[in-house]
């Protein structure tokens, strides 16, 4: 079962969902995925299975993503000083989100909270 998170980034509800490596959404035309960002469903896969720096890596990666689409930007045609003026005005958002939901989802299970939802704003 998945192990699910909720999290608001502007006006959109992402759910975030860590998945075993042998779930058949991490597995692409390209090769496996560590993480995958589903636009149409506002929904964040990251493999559990991952060692705890790249999960966190994947996690940052995975959300920098959402933080885009929630804000109606188009990463791909970005320039350089436009990436720099989003990583000023998102990235404290992004890291605190990431390493919110790392430390919650890599505590034993037993000391788990509940939910995430006093991350949802």
């Amino acid at each position: 079962m998945d192990e699910r998170r909720t999290v608001q980034i502007h006006d959109l509800k992402w759910d975030i969902c860590f998945v075993d490596q042998n779930d058949p959404r991490m597995q692409g035309s390209d090769g496996e995925y560590f993480g995958l960002t589903v636009y149409a469903q506002c929904l964040i896969l990251i493999r559990m299975d991952l060692p705890d720096p790249l999960m966190k890596r994947t996690l940052r990666h995975e959300l920098t993503h959402a933080v885009l689409f929630s804000y109606g930007l188009d990463g791909d045609s970005m320039k350089e000083e436009d990436i720099c003026c989003f990583a000023e005005a998102y990235m404290t958002e992004i890291v605190w989100l990431a390493d919110s939901l790392f430390e919650e989802e890599t505590k034993p299970r037993t000391q788990k909270a509940s939910s995430i939802s006093s991350f949802v704003n």
